[in-house]
């Protein structure tokens, strides 16, 4: 599996390489999915009373992924985002599924492996990189592959960059998925980015570490 995601970095790396230098990111995210909201049309839900406690227990039908991604920043406000994410659910099979909500609920879901890729182009109000907190807003294009299906949707979303040193950014991004299918979704996810300039050359070097780094992970 580690060898797996070093292939996918370098061959994404190789897509954007030229002859100048060039500014790069890597990150790694935990994310939230959420596909109970849009189904159900309730993001927030009360199950009923804590017994003995006098309050409503709230639930958030969240379902937890790893996220990688590669950022590739064309000028100061507008930059390439190609994002992975991984997980383990199970998803509804069109809008108002009914059983996938009951299945939710009652946590019979029957979770299969989940893969999504985006490719989203991030704008910058302010110029990136260069201020203590960026916050940008995204679009783009999804497929998500699960349960042997095959689906697409267009994200829309907002996120912010947040300075912790020169190369280190905190990083939080919410989306929005419009599915072709109608199965719409959410994606709420935060983490750390590491950016730099980089020659070609050192390219093969960067995807050792990312793969070496990817053990403590999988």
């Amino acid at each position: 599996m580690k060898t797996f995601f070093g292939v996918i970095f370098l061959v994404i790396f190789s897509i954007n390489i030229h002859a100048q230098s060039f500014k790069n990111g890597v990150g790694i995210q935990f994310s939230q999915l959420d596909y109970f909201g849009p189904q159900s049309g309730k993001y927030f839900i009360h199950d009923g009373w804590n017994y003995p406690k006098t309050k409503f227990l709230t639930h958030l039908y969240w379902k937890p992924a790893l996220q990688i991604n590669y950022w590739k920043m064309f000028n100061s406000n507008i930059e390439l985002k190609s994002n992975l994410v991984i997980s383990k659910l199970q998803t509804p099979d069109f809008k108002h599924d009914s059983i996938y909500i009951k299945s939710i609920i009652s946590k019979s879901e029957e979770k299969k492996i989940y893969f999504s890729v985006d490719e989203k182009v991030n704008y910058y109000f302010l110029k990136n990189g260069l201020k203590q907190f960026s916050p940008y807003v995204s679009t783009g294009f999804n497929f998500a592959f699960n349960d042997n299906k095959l689906r697409f949707a267009i994200p829309v979303g907002v996120g912010f960059n947040l300075k912790i040193t020169p190369q280190w950014f905190f990083n939080y991004e919410s989306n929005y998925y419009v599915s072709f299918s109608r199965t719409n979704f959410l994606n709420h996810s935060f983490g750390v980015v590491y950016k730099w300039n980089a020659k070609p050359k050192k390219v093969k070097e960067i995807a050792k570490l990312f793969t070496f780094a990817s053990n403590f992970i999988f």
